[in-house]
């Protein structure tokens, strides 16, 4: 009786009841306010054929992530040249670096900072150079226009060669004191925005052989907005090495022109 009973009030359900209601699916909607990384990518890149048989390219990366407590920042930049003559062919410039760095607010303006890098260079025969480091930041010019920011803290730094002779292969391997300022201006529109940074590291030592290593760098670097995320960026590199590899000056400039898009 149980079963004819169970059947006649299935057959008699109304078809727009359901006889299981399961429950909507819930969709969590994405927190606009979570931070989320910024930044923008550049690319440039030329060739010739005929007399002159030369392509170049050059990309970069400068990201970063900021909360009210941290900020975390990526950048990235390699440069590619090779030339052909008589079919053969042979690279004129290969030069990669790349830098990591957070920040840890303290205060409004007082921050504590580590950092780790790598960089190598094909004609200075710089191998590979390798950092990590920590110290102190202070933001001590906040403007709308202008900022500054200032910084203090030790940096150990390896320099590895290329061989000069077959087995021999020279190396740096120091303790730096590290001095660091980075300047930006925009103007009211954001239509045009300057940086430089300027990285200092002196070895705290001076070497065995009377010659004290260290290592410098400047980034300057003037950016046009043609529309709100599409750039033109013209960015002029200076690296200085104390001691570099034998017979290799110890200056080196990188003057960049490339177009980028921001994220």
């Amino acid at each position: 009786m149980m079963l004819p009973t169970l059947l006649v009030s299935l057959l008699a359900s109304p078809a727009e009841q359901p006889l299981i209601v399961l429950p909507a699916p819930v969709f969590q909607e994405e927190d606009a306010s979570a931070p989320k990384w910024e930044g923008s990518v550049t690319l440039g890149a030329s060739a010739s054929s005929g007399n002159t048989e030369v392509s170049s390219v050059t990309a970069g990366v400068d990201a970063s992530r900021a909360t009210e407590a941290e900020t975390w920042k990526v950048q990235f930049n390699s440069v590619f040249n090779q030339e052909q003559n008589g079919g053969v062919s042979t690279i004129t410039q290969r030069r990669n670096e790349l830098n990591l760095k957070y920040e840890h607010n303290l205060s409004e303006r007082l921050y504590a900072y580590g950092t780790a890098g790598a960089m190598s260079d094909f004609k200075a025969q710089l191998d590979l150079r390798s950092g990590a480091g920590a110290g102190a930041g202070y933001k001590i010019l906040t403007g709308d226009a202008w900022t500054l920011d200032g910084e203090l803290g030790l940096t150990y730094l390896n320099e590895l060669f290329a061989e000069s002779a077959p087995g021999v292969q020279d190396r740096n391997e120091y303790l730096a004191a590290h001095a660091g300022y980075l300047t930006q201006w925009k103007d009211a529109d954001e239509k045009m925005k300057f940086s430089h940074r300027g990285d200092l590291y002196p070895a705290i030592d001076g070497g065995d052989d009377g010659n004290s290593p260290g290592f410098y760098r400047f980034d300057t670097t003037l950016r046009m907005n043609v529309t709100e995320s599409f750039f033109t960026q013209l960015q002029w590199l200076f690296t200085r090495t104390e001691v570099p590899q034998a017979g290799k000056k110890k200056n080196d400039n990188l003057v960049l022109m490339t177009v980028g898009w921001g994220f």
